[in-house]
């Protein structure tokens, strides 16, 4: 009884960190990020589920299922016109083939991959443009 209860309240604390991140980054995705090259606090080779939006000029992503620091880049620094499908190694284990991968490039030669539901290109590129995301019957 003792373990679903925990079990219980686990779901609800990771459910609502989700509502809350979503709601603190209104028009932000769901996206995938891990480093490629270099190290950055917080972050491993494996890709990790969060929530990204703007802020200002900068991206912020937010880990969803484990509460971890935000990890901050410039915006600018997302290269959308290297994307690329996801490797058979990285769909196999958690990112999903209708996924796209487009590099982010740091200073210091440290490079993330982030990845990104492929429907979702619209919304990116108005973010990363400093633009609203697009409005529209079909949710983005």
């Amino acid at each position: 009884m003792l373990a679903l209860v925990v079990a219980a309240a686990a779901g609800i604390a990771i459910g609502g960190r989700h509502i809350y991140l979503k709601l603190d980054r209104l028009g932000g995705f769901e996206c995938s990020l891990r480093v490629a090259n270099g190290e950055v606090d917080g972050l491993t080779p494996k890709f990790r589920a969060g929530w990204a939006g703007r802020e200002g000029d900068t991206f912020m992503w937010r880990r969803i299922a484990w509460p971890s620091p935000a990890i901050r880049f410039p915006a600018t620094s997302i290269r959308l016109d290297a994307e690329r499908a996801p490797s058979v190694r990285d769909h196999l284990v958690s990112v999903p083939a209708h996924f796209s991968v487009v590099p982010v490039d740091l200073p210091d030669d440290v490079q993330l991959d982030l990845a990104f539901a492929r429907r979702k290109l619209p919304r990116i590129l108005a973010i990363v443009g400093g633009q609203p995301p697009p409005r529209g019957r079909r949710r983005q």
